[in-house]
């Protein structure tokens, strides 16, 4: 058994394997220190981009991490076509169609964490009509707090209202007032 040193072996391949093995092991190293800053907190997005019109409009098919993703799929794939015996040609198409695919499939999981991030803003024209109850008594005329559920959360809002409400008297919303104070009504009616 004769073994290459590192050197030797790189010498033996031919320019295009070369190439290939370049492009991966280069780009591999970029993904392997980019997933390491992700996961201690160094996750920068000062990321260019191109928007692909027509595909619910935050879809993005090129971008950093996409043109990574194709550069470390094209790299090893084209590397080992080669390696395989196939040819310059077959290892250029399969290394772009790996490539293609990993781009595409990268944009579509990032385009699916994005639409999972949530601004956490509660759009408080939304709460008329809704229902909730009295968290602290609301003397007529006068501001209390109401909990309604949000979003599967109970949330406390200010309200008022033109008769008195008890805590635990079940209310409902129809109006929202200066300073996001919410008018409710009493649903014993």
């Amino acid at each position: 058994m004769i073994v290459l040193s590192f050197s030797d072996w790189y010498q033996a391949m031919v320019g295009y394997e070369k190439m290939f093995w370049l492009i991966a092991m280069i780009s591999s190293a970029i993904f392997i220190v980019q997933v390491a800053m992700a996961l201690i907190g160094f996750d920068a997005e000062a990321e260019g981009s191109f928007d692909m019109d027509g595909i619910d409009g935050g879809f993005t098919l090129i971008s950093i991490r996409t043109i990574l993703a194709f550069m470390v799929c094209f790299g090893w794939i084209g590397f080992m076509t080669f390696q395989s015996g196939a040819g310059l040609v077959m290892s250029l198409i399969w290394g772009a169609l790996a490539g293609l695919g990993a781009m595409v499939i990268v944009a579509y999981l990032l385009y699916q964490l994005i639409k999972m991030n949530e601004s956490g803003t509660i759009q408080i024209e939304k709460m008329i009509n809704r229902t909730g109850e009295v968290y602290i008594t609301i003397p007529a005329g006068r501001e209390g707090r109401v909990s309604i559920e949000v979003e599967g959360k109970l949330m406390e809002f200010s309200a008022t209202s033109d008769e008195d409400l008890a805590t635990g008297s079940p209310v409902k919303v129809t109006a929202i007032l200066e300073d996001n104070l919410l008018y409710v009504q009493s649903q014993n009616e």
